[in-house]
Protein backbone atom coordinates (compact mmCIF):
# COMPACT_ATOMS: atom_id res chain seq x y z
CA UNK A 1 0.00 0.00 0.00
CA UNK A 2 1.24 3.42 -0.96
CA UNK A 3 -0.30 6.87 -1.01
CA UNK A 4 0.01 9.62 -3.57
CA UNK A 5 -1.15 13.18 -4.12
CA UNK A 6 -3.23 12.45 -7.24
CA UNK A 7 -4.07 10.00 -10.02
CA UNK A 8 -1.22 11.15 -12.28
CA UNK A 9 1.40 10.50 -9.57
CA UNK A 10 -0.16 7.11 -8.78
CA UNK A 11 -0.14 6.08 -12.44
CA UNK A 12 3.48 7.18 -12.89
CA UNK A 13 4.51 5.14 -9.84
CA UNK A 14 2.56 2.06 -10.99
CA UNK A 15 4.01 2.23 -14.50
CA UNK A 16 7.55 1.99 -13.15
CA UNK A 17 6.80 -0.58 -10.41
CA UNK A 18 6.32 -4.03 -11.97
CA UNK A 19 4.54 -6.87 -10.17
CA UNK A 20 6.15 -10.17 -11.11
CA UNK A 21 4.33 -12.64 -8.85
CA UNK A 22 0.85 -14.10 -8.50
CA UNK A 23 -1.35 -12.74 -5.72
CA UNK A 24 0.82 -9.66 -5.21
CA UNK A 25 -0.74 -6.23 -5.61
CA UNK A 26 0.77 -2.77 -5.61
CA UNK A 27 -1.91 -0.28 -4.57
CA UNK A 28 -1.78 3.51 -4.40
CA UNK A 29 -4.44 5.48 -2.52
CA UNK A 30 -5.10 9.02 -3.71
CA UNK A 31 -7.86 11.59 -3.11
CA UNK A 32 -9.09 10.68 -6.63
CA UNK A 33 -9.41 6.95 -5.88
CA UNK A 34 -7.35 3.85 -5.30
CA UNK A 35 -5.30 2.48 -8.19
CA UNK A 36 -3.31 -0.73 -8.48
CA UNK A 37 -1.30 -3.16 -10.51
CA UNK A 38 -1.28 -6.97 -10.31
CA UNK A 39 -0.36 -10.15 -12.16
CA UNK A 40 -3.88 -11.54 -12.46
CA UNK A 41 -4.87 -8.70 -14.77
CA UNK A 42 -1.42 -8.99 -16.19
CA UNK A 43 -0.29 -5.53 -15.50
CA UNK A 44 -3.45 -3.72 -16.15
CA UNK A 45 -3.36 -0.61 -14.13
CA UNK A 46 -6.83 -0.64 -12.64
CA UNK A 47 -9.17 1.55 -10.62
CA UNK A 48 -9.96 -0.43 -7.48
CA UNK A 49 -13.57 0.80 -7.08
CA UNK A 50 -14.80 -1.25 -10.04
CA UNK A 51 -11.69 -3.19 -11.09
CA UNK A 52 -11.94 -1.73 -14.59
CA UNK A 53 -8.64 -1.86 -16.49
CA UNK A 54 -7.06 1.45 -17.33
CA UNK A 55 -4.12 0.28 -19.48
CA UNK A 56 -1.69 -2.57 -20.06
CA UNK A 57 1.58 -2.17 -18.24
CA UNK A 58 4.89 -2.57 -20.02
CA UNK A 59 7.43 -5.23 -19.05
CA UNK A 60 11.12 -4.51 -18.66
CA UNK A 61 13.20 -7.16 -20.45
CA UNK A 62 16.19 -8.85 -18.80
CA UNK A 63 19.65 -8.02 -20.04
CA UNK A 64 20.40 -11.77 -20.26
CA UNK A 65 18.06 -14.76 -20.42
CA UNK A 66 17.23 -16.14 -17.00
CA UNK A 67 16.17 -19.82 -17.10
CA UNK A 68 13.54 -20.84 -14.55
CA UNK A 69 10.82 -23.43 -14.21
CA UNK A 70 8.26 -20.84 -13.04
CA UNK A 71 9.28 -17.50 -14.58
CA UNK A 72 9.64 -16.03 -18.06
CA UNK A 73 13.26 -16.15 -19.23
CA UNK A 74 12.88 -12.71 -20.86
CA UNK A 75 11.15 -10.62 -18.15
CA UNK A 76 11.17 -12.86 -15.02
CA UNK A 77 7.42 -12.50 -14.47
CA UNK A 78 5.65 -15.59 -13.14
CA UNK A 79 4.21 -17.76 -15.92
CA UNK A 80 0.93 -19.10 -14.56
CA UNK A 81 0.21 -22.67 -15.75
CA UNK A 82 -2.82 -22.85 -18.04
CA UNK A 83 -5.62 -24.90 -16.53
CA UNK A 84 -7.35 -27.17 -19.03
CA UNK A 85 -11.13 -26.88 -18.38
CA UNK A 86 -12.36 -29.90 -16.42
CA UNK A 87 -14.76 -31.01 -19.18
CA UNK A 88 -11.80 -31.14 -21.62
CA UNK A 89 -9.39 -33.01 -19.35
CA UNK A 90 -8.20 -36.45 -20.28
CA UNK A 91 -6.00 -38.84 -18.41
CA UNK A 92 -2.34 -38.18 -19.00
CA UNK A 93 -0.76 -35.06 -20.41
CA UNK A 94 -2.92 -32.61 -22.33
CA UNK A 95 -1.73 -30.78 -25.42
CA UNK A 96 -3.31 -27.37 -25.88
CA UNK A 97 -3.65 -25.85 -29.35
CA UNK A 98 -4.60 -22.22 -28.76
CA UNK A 99 -6.69 -20.01 -31.05
CA UNK A 100 -6.03 -16.25 -31.15
CA UNK A 101 -8.61 -15.57 -28.43
CA UNK A 102 -6.92 -18.17 -26.24
CA UNK A 103 -3.53 -16.53 -26.78
CA UNK A 104 -4.92 -13.15 -25.79
CA UNK A 105 -6.49 -14.86 -22.76
CA UNK A 106 -3.02 -16.03 -21.73
CA UNK A 107 -1.97 -12.38 -21.51
CA UNK A 108 -4.88 -11.58 -19.19
CA UNK A 109 -4.22 -14.58 -16.93
CA UNK A 110 -0.41 -14.52 -16.78
CA UNK A 111 0.06 -17.63 -18.90
CA UNK A 112 2.72 -18.47 -21.42
CA UNK A 113 4.72 -21.15 -23.19
CA UNK A 114 7.39 -23.77 -22.48
CA UNK A 115 9.95 -24.90 -25.02
CA UNK A 116 10.54 -28.64 -24.76
CA UNK A 117 13.82 -28.27 -26.69
CA UNK A 118 15.62 -25.71 -24.55
CA UNK A 119 13.31 -25.81 -21.47
CA UNK A 120 12.81 -22.04 -21.33
CA UNK A 121 9.52 -20.46 -20.30
CA UNK A 122 8.23 -17.34 -22.01
CA UNK A 123 5.17 -15.40 -20.93
CA UNK A 124 2.46 -14.60 -23.46
CA UNK A 125 3.48 -10.93 -23.44
CA UNK A 126 7.11 -11.66 -24.34
CA UNK A 127 6.07 -14.24 -26.94
CA UNK A 128 4.50 -11.45 -28.99
CA UNK A 129 1.79 -13.85 -30.17
CA UNK A 130 -0.97 -12.30 -28.10
CA UNK A 131 -0.84 -8.86 -29.66
CA UNK A 132 -4.28 -7.67 -30.80
CA UNK A 133 -4.75 -8.09 -34.54
CA UNK A 134 -2.04 -10.71 -34.94
CA UNK A 135 -3.04 -14.00 -36.56
CA UNK A 136 -2.90 -17.13 -34.43
CA UNK A 137 -0.14 -19.60 -35.10
CA UNK A 138 2.11 -22.05 -33.39
CA UNK A 139 4.06 -20.27 -30.68
CA UNK A 140 7.79 -20.33 -31.28
CA UNK A 141 10.58 -20.21 -28.76
CA UNK A 142 12.42 -16.91 -28.97
CA UNK A 143 15.69 -18.58 -27.94
CA UNK A 144 15.94 -21.61 -30.24
CA UNK A 145 13.11 -21.04 -32.74
CA UNK A 146 11.44 -24.39 -32.15
CA UNK A 147 7.74 -24.77 -31.41
CA UNK A 148 6.73 -23.95 -27.84
CA UNK A 149 3.74 -25.48 -26.06
CA UNK A 150 1.28 -23.78 -23.75
CA UNK A 151 2.70 -24.04 -20.22
CA UNK A 152 0.33 -26.32 -18.27
CA UNK A 153 2.42 -27.81 -15.46
CA UNK A 154 3.58 -25.89 -12.40
CA UNK A 155 7.30 -26.02 -11.74
CA UNK A 156 9.61 -25.38 -8.85
CA UNK A 157 11.84 -22.34 -9.12
CA UNK A 158 15.20 -23.45 -7.74
CA UNK A 159 16.70 -19.98 -7.97
CA UNK A 160 16.78 -17.72 -4.92
CA UNK A 161 15.51 -14.25 -5.68
CA UNK A 162 16.46 -11.43 -3.27
CA UNK A 163 12.81 -10.38 -2.83
CA UNK A 164 11.85 -13.98 -1.93
CA UNK A 165 14.14 -14.01 1.15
Amino acid sequence: MHSGPDRAAAMEFLRRTPVRDELVYTVVETPEGTFGRDLVHLFHLFHEADGAPIEWGARVPNVTLTPSSTRCAWCEHTVVPYQVPSHDRTQGAATVYPAHDDLFGLVRTGGGFRCDSCALLQCAVCSGLAEPGRAAGEPGCRACGRTAAVHTAPGVDARTRPEDD
